[in-house]
């Protein structure tokens, strides 16, 4: 199901990282963005949530330790969660914390967390009600979890269709809006505070080439690779157009949200 290059379960080069963090964070703030990598990628600037106050952090979904090597650069007390043995073992290799289960069995702080965060994670679960409540759960009162997920209500995936590039089948296993987890935490007693969106256009030339394969009778949601320069380029072209507009892709969402 994972191919063994899948991007989350590996190492990147730090030059590379940073020089991409840079550009993203140069696409986030003019398209609109930046609210939403605050927080899916801490290596970013305007971090005041994050680091004026440090304390004890899960990752749910940690692959390789890429969110908790920046956490751990801004102070936090860092741990996580993966079931990939192999990405457990970098991240391992790394000096962090990992257990090597999945988000529905691992074994969970009992009340004492200031920060969970599942990047991207929560549609790889089997029973992601489980897994949103044991997040919940390991906070402390006060305790915040920021889960970011592909936004099934968005325009890119009612226009797309079954070529929308990030329903990544087989892998993702569910599908959320803003709307569903919003309910979901809040079912499980936490407080959604915000609700942060990416607006970049990066899936549009991954959707035009899924959608020539579906017309061909491939469609291999995993097959197509894509260029991440050509995303960026119809970024940088077409989304501040957009956003003056009032449109947005929404392709993403981040929800934001304190255990009560």
């Amino acid at each position: 199901m994972y191919p063994s290059d899948y991007a989350f379960h590996t190492t990147v080069d730090s030059v590379v990282r940073r020089r991409s963090s840079r550009a993203s964070e140069r696409v986030a703030r003019k398209v609109g963005n930046l609210g939403y990598w605050r927080w899916c990628d801490p290596e970013f600037a305007d971090l005041e949530e994050l680091a004026a106050s440090p304390g004890s952090a899960l990752d749910v979904g940690c692959g390789a330790g890429r969110y908790l090597g920046h956490l751990a650069a801004l102070g936090w007390d860092v741990r996580g969660i993966e079931p990939s043995p192999s990405a457990a073992d970098v991240a391992r290799g790394r000096g962090f914390r990992v257990e090597t289960a999945t988000a529905e069995d691992a074994r969970y702080p009992d009340g004492g967390l200031d920060l969970v965060t599942m990047y991207h994670s929560l549609e790889h679960c089997e029973r992601p009600q489980v897994a949103v409540a044991r997040s919940v759960g390991a906070l402390k009162p006060g305790g915040v979890i920021a889960v970011a997920l592909c936004n099934f209500d968005s325009p890119g995936r009612r226009f797309f269709g079954p070529a929308w590039p990030m329903l990544e089948l087989p892998r993702h296993r569910y599908h959320f809006s803003p709307g569903s987890m919003t309910r979901l935490l809040e079912r499980f007693g936490a407080q959604v505070e915000a609700v942060y969106y990416q607006n970049d256009l990066t899936v549009v030339p991954l959707a035009l080439g899924y959608m020539a394969g579906v017309r061909s009778g491939g469609g291999d949601h995993g097959a197509f690779a894509g260029s991440p320069r050509v995303g960026t380029a119809v970024t940088l072209a077409y989304a501040p157009l957009l956003r003056l507009a009032g449109l947005s892709l929404r392709s993403s969402f981040l929800v934001r949200a304190r255990r009560s």
